[in-house]
């Protein structure tokens, strides 16, 4: 009867709560177990059973009756079925479905731990979610312009990785490429030997700064570039001058400090401490997105005018 509840989001305040407080009794706590195959094996032969869902007469409280008009007078029942985490409102109480503790594909990536429910004092539920899996399932979107380099390209998967932080309980992160665009670096992609090679070169060139293994899918989708030619010259000038800028310096924030040092001492030193805990790399890859994020919508916009 609880799959037929109006399923709403858990509000602890809500729920942390007496489900008795009318008359004080024990919390009472049910179960519904789901099939479940259970393997057996001998030197002859492979057998598979199934747990049926139905008890035997031993099990039945007395007065039992099997008629679907008969209500469970409980508290909490915990659903094992299932992958999604799902909560039902009851009267008195709540049904509670854990979720499974790991996605098995690209369409589970939501599903990353099981739910954890907590009998305190007082009759008290308190649920808490349990990150455990260890695969994370990324579907990771690029778009791929014409003019694009091997060099830019590969700057922006990396960029895409490490902008993710993985967690103690990961191992391994399934990647699919979803990458959109045209030209003859899209139309190289095509070739398995060569997403094998970009997938190689990607998880070598990153393995020391990301601690997990990398599985790696592309996906292509094939995508029209828009023709503007004013938009094309300044794509080209502001990709030169990123290449031109990584090869006067390494490391430009420390640079440009340089400027500084006949300003207040005391305040130039507290600038320099404050340099050294930034990411420049993140900075520096954070203004590039945000350059060819303002080229594409000048491109639309003059497209479209």
């Amino acid at each position: 009867a609880a799959n037929f509840k109006k399923q709403q989001p858990l509000k602890l305040n809500q729920r942390n709560q007496l489900f008795n407080q009318q008359d004080q009794r024990a919390l009472s706590i049910g179960l519904i177990a789901a099939n479940s195959p259970a393997k057996s094996s001998d030197h002859y032969r492979e057998s598979e059973q199934s747990i049926p869902l139905t008890l035997s007469d031993d099990f039945l409280p007395v007065g039992w009756q099997a008629d679907e008009t008969n209500e469970v007078a409980v508290d909490y029942i915990a659903l094992c079925k299932g992958t999604q985490r799902h909560t039902f409102e009851m009267h008195p109480g709540l049904a509670h479905h854990p979720g499974t503790s790991q996605g098995l594909n690209f369409d589970e990536h939501k599903q990353t731990g099981v739910t954890l429910v907590s009998v305190e004092p007082g009759a008290q539920l308190d649920l808490r979610l349990l990150k455990v899996a260890s695969v994370r399932w990324l579907v990771i979107e690029l778009d791929l312009e014409p003019e694009t380099t091997a060099t830019q390209l590969k700057q922006l998967m990396k960029e895409a990785l490490l902008s993710r932080k993985p967690a103690d309980h990961e191992t391994l992160w399934m990647v699919r490429w979803l990458i959109k665009g045209s030209g003859d670096l899209f139309d190289s992609l095509r070739s398995f030997k060569h997403q094998r090679s970009w997938s190689s070169e990607l998880a070598i060139e990153i393995k020391d700064r990301l601690p997990v293994l990398l599985e790696q899918a592309f996906y292509l989708q094939y995508r029209v570039a828009h023709s503007g030619r004013t938009t094309s010259d300044l794509v080209h000038r502001f990709q030169r001058q990123i290449e031109a800028f990584k090869l006067e310096t390494e490391s430009p924030l420390k640079q440009l400090l340089t400027h500084t040092v006949q300003l207040d001492q005391t305040w130039q030193q507290r600038l320099s401490s404050l340099t050294e805990q930034m990411n420049e790399q993140a900075i520096f890859n954070s203004a590039i997105r945000n350059g060819q994020t303002w080229l594409n919508i000048t491109s639309d916009e003059e497209v479209h005018s």
